[in-house]
């Protein structure tokens, strides 16, 4: 075991590590620098609002991505030596994205057109479709498949820089919250176009045009995998539409302020997951073995850190709540202690997540998802009427307590067809 962690800190997967990691805390630090900012020009309510729109943003980024986080990253880790198939695969990638891109601005066109909802906020959702432009041509899965983490980390810190700089400079008073999305969008559009020119450059890649009926045959095959993140968007962000829905905007702002300390760990479970997942489908495609050693080596690790830092925000929540300027800080502490619990449980099942996927258990992660989701959605709309925020919480551990049992059962069960 010594030997494999002398060999692993000497390697360059722990100097990518190195490298990606610096990128990610400036990614981590960023909203924790802006929101106490954004809190005291425009208050909780509007910054909830921030939070609604956001959260519909990602519903439609859900489809736009078409998954390329996983289908994506994997083909590019396992075809990264190819240039004429990544040429072509890129192409067609972007093909359903960018007409994936149109159908979503069009659809919200009409609602910003005819639904109160939109109407109400309309600069809100005009401004903020910069991050529907911005995902779309956000090259970030192509770095990952290829593990080229320094561009990666170049691109990370030059967006959240223009955000930060944009949010800093031009959020003057309490109605301009409508800008907060606009500049988040605006930062990955240039950084991305920058990567875009600088990979052009390097890896000769060209687009292809792409042939309709592979097009749509590839979206026919992949669609399961893709219909199924659209309910983990159901899981990690329709909470803020359920709040609103059921309780108030102030309500939403309040759970968007806790939820942000606790989005550091989710944000770090899923860049841990982007920065681990290429490398454990290569290994699992060379050697399984040699795989999951390594697999249990680095996600020990991860999970280690981050029981650590739970363990110290919740000896000192309510200072953390208190750096927000909240109005209520008791409240807010409170919530926060429990739902320090979900990290740990969120980043356990983003590790299972690794293996179920490099065992090519797609269509089983797909049912669980689209189950516990469902289920999700339930119990927090019946216990939030009883419990209002905490009840919120409550449901939220409860179905990562239960997608880690049910990962385990499949990967136990497959593991014992394999033998």
């Amino acid at each position: 075991m010594i030997k494999f962690f002398l060999s692993l800190l000497n390697s360059k997967k722990f100097k990518n590590l190195i490298i990606y990691g610096f990128g990610q805390i400036f990614n981590l630090l960023t909203p924790l620098l802006l929101i106490p900012f954004i809190v005291d020009k425009c208050g909780e309510e509007n910054f909830g609002k921030t939070a609604i729109s956001f959260s519909i943003y990602i519903f439609f980024i859900s489809f736009i991505d078409f998954c390329s986080d996983l289908i994506g990253v994997k083909e590019i880790s396992e075809n990264r030596k190819d240039t004429k198939h990544l040429s072509a695969f890129i192409s067609k990638f972007l093909t359903i994205k960018v007409f994936i891109l149109a159908l979503s601005v069009f659809i919200l066109v009409i609602l910003i057109k005819y639904n109160s909802f939109f109407i109400e906020e309309r600069k809100l959702y005009v401004f903020g479709m910069t991050i529907l432009i911005g995902q779309c041509i956000n090259p970030t899965w192509i770095l990952q498949g290829l593990e080229k983490f320094k561009l990666l980390t170049f691109l990370n810190i030059l967006s959240k820089t223009i955000y930060l700089l944009g949010v800093f400079f031009f959020l003057k008073a309490e109605n301009d919250y409508f800008i907060i999305n606009f500049w988040f969008g605006f930062g990955t559009i240039i950084s991305s176009l920058i990567v875009w020119f600088l990979l052009i450059t390097k890896y000769n890649l060209r687009f292809v045009v792409a042939n309709k009926f592979d097009v749509l045959k590839y979206v026919n095959n992949n669609k399961g995998i893709v219909f199924s993140q659209i309910f983990v968007w159901f899981q990690l962000y329709a909470v803020v539409l359920i709040i609103n829905f059921l309780g108030t905007k102030l309500e939403v702002g309040q759970f968007r302020i806790v939820d942000q300390v606790v989005m550091i760990f989710r944000t770090f479970a899923m860049l841990s997951f982007n920065f681990l997942f290429p490398g454990v489908c290569y290994d699992f495609s060379i050697n399984k073995k040699n795989g999951l050693k390594k697999w249990k080596t680095l996600n020990g690790a991860a999970l280690l850190l981050v029981i650590t830092i739970c363990v110290l925000l919740f000896i000192f929540s309510y200072e953390v709540i208190a750096y927000f300027n909240v109005t209520n800080v008791f409240l807010l502490s409170n919530l926060l202690k429990i739902y320090l619990v979900f990290p740990i449980l969120h980043y356990t099942n983003i590790a299972l997540k690794q293996l179920l996927l490099a065992n090519n258990l797609n269509k089983t992660y797909v049912k669980i998802t689209i189950f516990t989701t469902v289920l999700n959605i339930i119990s927090m709309s019946v216990l939030f009427k009883t419990y209002s925020l905490y009840g919120i919480i409550y449901s939220l551990i409860f179905v990562e307590c239960l997608l880690i049992i049910l990962s385990i059962i499949i990967l136990k069960k497959k593991s014992l067809e394999n033998k």
